[in-house]
């Protein structure tokens, strides 16, 4: 009997850990079963917004029955949606899915910018320029003519103009200056 103590000990030691170790795997299992319940509750849920979706896109469809091009790639969209939906009440939810949802995103935004684009009239309308004349403020005869138009810069200069295009104007003027005082017979 002595002998068998021990062996003894170590078979009860080796049930007991298998027990335990056999306990986790089936505390394990039902883990994995229950995220697998779970899983297939989210796909069926996305399968449900899906369609939905779908109904919408249907209905966009038949809002744009007179634009064959955006109607033809609603008309692709719901195709795509269609085997997106199989996919997922299947349980089919892997990259060839998402690649799917990818290309539904990819086209519904090109139909987006399609239809934004035919909402802005391209068509405008112009007409020539008439003869404009200005009185521009009769100068007073005391005044020589390059005076005047040194008058007429300053205040022009002291109106607001855009930022951007101060640096131009002031140029403008300076060139107009020069080209006064240079001019032969100007005061």
């Amino acid at each position: 009997m002595p002998q068998s103590s021990p062996l003894l000990q170590r078979l009860l030691s080796g049930q007991q850990q298998m027990l335990k170790e056999s306990e986790q795997l089936i505390a394990l299992r039902a883990t994995q079963e229950k995220l697998m319940q779970q899983m297939q509750a989210e796909v069926q849920r996305l399968a449900g917004e899906q369609r939905s979706l779908k109904d919408i896109a249907e209905q966009i469809q038949e809002d744009f029955k007179q634009n064959e091009r955006v109607l033809g790639r609603m008309d692709r969209i719901v195709q795509e949606m269609d085997e997106v939906i199989k996919d997922l009440e299947n349980g089919n939810l892997d990259n060839d899915t998402l690649n799917k949802e990818e290309r539904i995103l990819s086209r519904l935004l090109d139909a987006q910018r399609s239809v934004h684009s035919r909402d802005y009239e391209k068509e405008r309308e112009s007409t020539t320029a008439g003869d404009v004349f200005s009185d521009g403020g009769a100068a007073p005869s005391s005044l020589s003519s390059s005076q005047a138009l040194r008058e007429e810069i300053r205040r022009a200069v002291a109106l607001k103009a855009p930022g951007e295009f101060e640096d131009l104007i002031r140029l403008y003027f300076r060139a107009l200056a020069e080209e006064a005082q240079a001019a032969p017979g100007v005061e």
